[in-house]
């Protein structure tokens, strides 16, 4: 073979033989477009250090191909060249690369991992789409730009990314799992000795109270042994350490601080600077009500927190003294920090009583924990006073409708608090009574020996969404509850009714009343139930007309959702990822359904498009691999880019009288359809509108066809015969390849 060369189309099948590996010589510059082409027999290749560009196609289609060696040398690697090779489980992007082309490795569905070297600026679209095994893609700083689709349909993926760089804004715009790169070190096994096999996470175990602890993992040698401390000192704790690559990282530490006894920051100038520490963790321990103990590293590097309550400031020889004051934790005990059990007067009755809010009452050792459920009871619409049991509060305790009492041993060592409650038990005061410790009949006062045996609700530990319930309901009957709050929904209240914008509940299977406080419930909100991965089934009320764009994308358990009879639009990604719905109805009045709309619905079997609608979206059902039949409606002019594209279940396809045009990769990788019938009014049939289409076996084409884009039939290797009418002027390149 020469030395200086270039490989043309298909020169080098011959050299493969029966190993399957291909060593190109020195001296080849570049690889040209459709060198190896479909070439099944090839599983691996080298490329010399000589080789500059891989071009269009070089390696499409190369399904056996499992390794490929590229040279540092590579400038470009063009459109399409690794499109489909389905084995190729492993890549070294080269360092000089500054682009990663349109389709470059689509469909490689055995890469695991990619790093982008630095130095690449822009992926463009559909660069990495249907790479269905990718776990983790690195990305660098100098990533600008990806494109729309880059990784569409690769869903498993965590990204890694510098904290601050564009990469890590398109993770947060698309609400994409990601990590950071030093957080990424860690995974990957860079612990310290000795620390590998700390027991962690502990998982947020309402009859085990944990600590939860912020840090900056640039501080990692000097927290993990203060952290280990902790840990051997009977402390249960919970750090991300113990997250792994693939968990939803932004989810995952939100939910353990929420269920957190008490937030341990270690401040350093680290911390100070830290995305996570200062914009994510910081915020959500105080909207949460959490306990905030700042340990101090660098005693110049200490700052305010505004928000929350910040119990001590300590060095770190005294964390554990601090934690011990903290909201009631003690070491490898039960769950002492809070705990809610509801008691009720026997005379529960059914109408509003003398005011419309609940007076709150506690000690001052528990003064943490209480404001912590007093933030969750007003997040459920509950009207409360934050009260002190002092003599000028007399009057409002009087006026209110209920006593809610924050009950630990502080409160009944307290003779004033005490004869309070002794007051109200007596006088048959609504009474709902929060414990923040287990107390038992001998903690009682005699006075107060009968409020053990009276009605309690609940007597775990935790707040659970039923304990809430039950407490807002309490509270609701006695006037002291707002009915147009929605408990667990942000929302907003318009003239014409109620906005909901965002789902912070844990129920999986949320209720919507149709209206709260007598507005109705009109529009669910962009994203508003966005990768509510605890979501199994929900019922929307008739009302509403709107469902936003993204509304319940990425809700991977969603088994079915009920939508109202009113709705005359399925937005852009509503329902996109949702792979556990089986089953939905589009209400007849819809008339548009958007661009990718159901998306990834990996077990919808069948779907019925109402007679109405007029317009679907690209992708729209791209990637539905279990959807065997759907039934598309007359009036319809045009089907759009990847429609179908990746349904493996249809069989066959009978496309509506009066479309016009077959658009871009409408059905391909379909990989079962056998047969479709296509009406005389179609006129075009676009790029790859059928590519991967390997049972089907026979085609007729319309009589008013005017062209046959590139690459249309590609790769649909059962079809046997195909008559092109007379008069079409225009068959793409490898139109039949």
């Amino acid at each position: 073979m020469p030395k200086e060369f270039d490989i043309d189309d298909g020169i080098l099948e011959e050299y493969l033989g029966s190993g399957g590996h291909v060593v190109i010589p020195d001296g080849v510059r570049e690889i040209a477009e459709g060198a190896f082409d479909s070439c099944e027999s090839l599983v691996r290749v080298t490329l010399p250090d000589t080789v500059t560009t891989i071009g269009i196609m070089a390696f499409a289609g190369c399904e056996n191909l499992e390794r490929a060696d590229l040279p540092a040398s590579v400038t470009e690697i063009e459109t399409m060249a690794f499109d489909g090779c389905k084995s190729l489980r492993s890549v070294a992007i080269p360092e000089k690369l500054t682009v990663i082309e349109k389709r470059a490795f689509y469909c490689c569905e055995s890469l695991t991992l990619v790093t982008i070297p630095e130095g690449v600026a822009r992926i463009r679209r559909f660069a990495f789409s249907e790479c269905t095994g990718l776990k983790t893609v690195v990305l660098p700083e100098s990533v600008t730009d990806i494109e729309e689709f880059a990784f569409m349909n690769s869903l498993d993926v965590t990204f890694v990314c510098p904290e601050g760089s564009y990469a890590h804004q398109y993770c947060q715009d698309n609400a994409l799992p990601f990590l950071f790169d030093y957080q990424y070190e860690a995974f990957r096994g860079l612990i310290p000795q000795g620390f590998e096999k700390l027991a962690s996470p502990f998982l947020a175990d309402e009859e085990k109270p944990y600590i939860f602890i912020s840090y900056s993992h640039k501080d990692r040698d000097r927290v993990l042994p203060l952290i280990k401390d902790l840990y051997e000192s009977g402390w249960k704790i919970w750090y991300d350490e113990g997250l792994t690559i693939g968990d939803r990282y932004d989810q995952t530490l939100e939910s353990h601080v929420e269920n957190c006894s008490a937030f341990l920051l270690f401040v350093s100038d680290n911390s100070r600077n830290s995305f996570y520490c200062r914009e994510n963790e910081i915020p959500w321990a105080a909207a949460y009500g959490r306990p905030i103990i700042k340990c101090v590293l660098e005693e110049e590097a200490d700052f305010e927190i505004r928000e929350g309550t910040v119990l001590e400031t300590v060095r770190p020889r005294d964390i554990g003294k601090a934690l011990e004051k903290a909201a009631g934790l003690s070491r490898g005990g039960r769950r002492t920090a809070k705990g809610v059990s509801v008691v009720v007067s026997p005379e529960d009755r059914d109408e509003p009583d003398l005011g419309t809010f609940a007076f709150c009452l506690y000690s001052g050792k528990g003064t943490a924990a209480a404001r912590a459920i007093m933030l969750e009871a007003r997040d459920n619409g509950c009207l409360l006073y934050d009260g002190t049991g002092d003599p000028e509060d007399d009057e409002k305790r009087k006026e209110s409708s209920c006593l809610i009492v924050f009950l630990d041993k502080a409160f009944l060592s307290d003779d004033r608090l005490t004869g309070i409650l002794t007051e109200a038990f007596q006088t048959n005061k609504d009474m709902a009574v929060c414990q923040l410790e287990e107390l038992d009949e001998t903690d009682l006062p005699r006075d107060l020996a009968g409020l053990s045996r009276m009605q309690w609700l609940n007597y775990a530990h935790g707040i659970s969404a039923d304990m809430n319930t039950k407490l807002a309901r309490h509270l609701q009957k006695r006037g002291c509850r707002k009915t147009g709050v929605l408990p667990g929904f942000e929302y907003e209240t318009r003239p014409d009714g109620i906005v909901i914008r965002r789902y912070t509940g844990k129920d999986p299977e949320p209720r919507i009343e149709s209206e709260y406080g007598g507005l109705p419930v009109v529009e669910i909100g962009k994203g508003a139930f966005k990768n509510c991965v605890h979501l199994r089934s929900l019922v929307l009320p008739e009302g509403i007309l709107k469902i936003g764009q993204e509304a319940f994308e990425g809700c991977v358990n969603l088994t079915s959702v009920q939508m109202p009879g009113g709705l005359t639009e399925i937005s852009i990604d509503t329902f996109a990822h949702c792979r556990s719905l089986t089953s939905v109805t589009i209400p007849d009045p819809v008339r548009e359904i958007g661009s990718r709309a159901f998306q990834d619905c990996r077990s919808l079997t069948f779907l019925k498009i109402p007679a109405g609608v007029r317009k679907i979206g690209e992708s729209a059902f791209a990637g539905c691999a279990s959807l065997r039949s759907i039934d598309l409606p007359d009036g319809l002019t045009g089907l759009n880019d990847s429609l179908f594209s990746g349904c493996e279940s249809l069989t066959s396809f009978t496309i509506p009288e009066g479309v016009k045009r077959i658009e871009a990769w409408m059905f391909h990788n379909c990989t079962r359809l056998a047969s479709v019938s296509i009406p005389d009014s179609v006129t075009m049939l676009g790029w790859g509108a059928f590519a991967g289409c390997r049972s089907l076996t026979s085609i007729l084409l319309p009589r008013r066809l005017e062209g046959i884009a590139s690459r249309c039939f590609e790769d649909c290797e059962s079809l046997t015969r195909v008559t092109v009418p007379r008069g079409t002027e225009g068959i793409g390149d490898k139109a039949f390849h």
